[in-house]
């Protein structure tokens, strides 16, 4: 279930690919979550109504502050990783990293994916929103995993220690 070393090293593609696919189902949806959740909540609220417009406006400001947090706490890891690593088409493992947000979760980059795809995804239709979440979460994974068992072959003893005192997400 780790992904490829392809995959690793094109990762920054395949996401872009994910967000391009997601979006592009909207050919074939043609309804859009805002309006699919807005039915789903509060089904009330008549299309073109202010109270429509308003709940729209609170779904993307929703979205928005997902967006907003998620690039913060990517900031926040990226400063403990130092960006030329995280943004290296190689693998690091040659050291373990347990400061900053890594003190609460071993991958706050890879979390901070998650929330920023659910923000995004607020402007996608249904479909769009569940692929962008369900392809964003299933990649992801297929990261880690690739990443923790490179971890657990150069760090050793200490990386399973770390994993046992700080969870995965």
């Amino acid at each position: 279930m780790r992904a490829s070393g392809f995959e690793f090293e094109k990762r920054f593609w395949i996401i872009s690919a994910i967000y391009l696919v997601g979006f592009l189902l909207s050919v074939f949806d043609h309804t859009s979550f805002i309006v699919a959740l807005r039915h789903l909540i509060a089904p009330s609220i008549t299309r073109g109504s202010w109270d429509a417009a308003a709940f729209a406006r609170i779904v993307i400001a929703t979205g928005a502050l997902f967006m907003f947090l998620s690039a913060a706490l990517r900031t926040w890891g990226t400063a403990y990783l130092r960006t030329e690593v995280v943004h290296d088409t190689a693998q690091h493992s040659e050291a373990l990293v347990a400061d900053g947000p890594f003190r609460y979760t071993r991958n706050p980059l890879y979390l901070a994916n998650l929330p920023m795809a659910a923000g995004i995804s607020v402007l996608a239709s249904r479909s769009g929103f569940v692929f962008l979440l369900l392809a964003n979460w299933i990649f992801v994974y297929r990261l880690i995993f690739r990443e923790e068992e490179s971890l657990l072959k150069t760090q050793g003893e200490s990386y399973r220690v770390y994993c046992r005192a700080v969870p995965r997400f």
